[in-house]
């Protein structure tokens, strides 16, 4: 068939054999081209425009990110905190780390509001937490990659209580040093990541820090291998540094390369929350909208993974005969 096709156009099938949008129909089926009723009704002898034979027809069902949840994916939460210098003492008034008893400082105020809503996804409430940059005691070894309850075997702390018990507890016996590195965590939480390609857990790991990293070049690296592993990562700076070059690990567009390798799909987003309180904002609405704007991304990134590996949610007779749906807060 040949020609312009006309707007008003249906099609209409001379076979009885239907594809019920669960499987393949390879039977072949003949469809009728209708143009628009003003020429069928000019011509009296006008029957049709042409046909379309169809050999085969193939209708693909896309899951949505419950689908996965009522299947019993389990999404972890990761946290990796700055402990660079740069914070300044925590026990100093102008510190990002000072402990106000009367206000939480920022990088509490980000890790709840994001863990929040993360943990109402996870099954066991167990949070990832790593910190990074930081002189630990007794030989004053520098740790990029260390576990804030000092158990390297099992960095995991309970709920968002024992993520602020332990990064409290973390302030009073390090001492803050740097540089500003991330690829020691990104590829930490990768490792985990890697031993749950199944799609039966995905990993959020949600980096905080103050200032610019340091490794660039190792950090792309990170990323590009992390995203092919069920895993995504949030970097949300913290104060009034420049934040301008953690921009490229932001790709929205392109997929980030590093050495000569491209990432298998788009898993990395940065904000700074100074974007959401600046100008005389609410700094209560202002973390909110931050969570909202942060975890917008990471179904949809989720999803393609999934898709790239071909892992379909599991149904609720796969899960001995359970099924659990967590629900986001209204």
């Amino acid at each position: 068939m040949t020609g312009t096709p006309v707007a008003d156009t249906t099609l209409s099938a001379n076979s009885t054999r239907r594809c019920n949008g669960f499987g393949r129909d390879t039977g072949k089926r003949t469809f009728t081209k209708s143009t628009t009723r003003k020429k069928a009704a000019k011509k009296k002898n006008y029957k049709n425009s042409g046909k379309i034979s169809l050999l085969s027809c193939e209708i693909e069902l896309q899951p949505s990110f419950l689908d996965y949840i009522r299947g019993g994916m389990n999404l972890n939460f990761a946290v990796a905190i700055d402990f660079t210098a740069s914070n300044g003492d925590a026990i100093q008034l102008t510190s990002l780390h000072y402990m106000n008893p009367y206000q939480l400082n920022m990088y509490v105020r980000v890790f709840q509001t994001i863990g929040e809503i993360a943990l109402d996804y996870s099954r066991d409430k167990k949070i990832l937490a790593l910190g990074y940059g930081a002189k630990l005691p007794p030989d004053g070894v520098n740790r990029h990659d260390f576990a804030l309850n000092r158990s390297d075997s099992n960095p995991f702390c309970d709920r968002l209580e024992g993520l602020l018990e332990n990064y409290q507890k973390t302030l009073k016996t390090v001492s803050l040093f740097g540089p500003t590195n991330f690829a020691p965590v990104i590829n930490k939480v990768a490792k985990y990541a890697e031993a749950v390609k199944d799609g039966s857990t995905y990993y959020v790991l949600l980096i905080l820090t103050d200032g610019v990293v340091t490794d660039i070049l190792q950090t792309k690296q990170a990323i590009v291998q992390a995203s092919a592993l069920p895993m995504s990562i949030v970097i949300v700076g913290i104060g009034e540094a420049d934040f301008t070059a953690m921009l490229d690990f932001d790709t929205d567009n392109t997929r980030l390369a590093a050495h000569g390798v491209i990432a298998q799909r788009d898993m990395c987003q940065f904000v700074a929350f100074r974007d959401y309180y600046a100008g005389g904002h609410n700094l209560d609405h202002g973390q909110a909208q931050m969570a909202k704007d942060i975890l917008w991304d990471i179904p949809d990134q989720f999803l393609n993974y999934m898709k790239i590996n071909g892992i379909k949610p599991r149904s609720t007779t796969q899960l001995n005969g359970s099924s659990r749906l967590i629900r986001s807060k209204p």
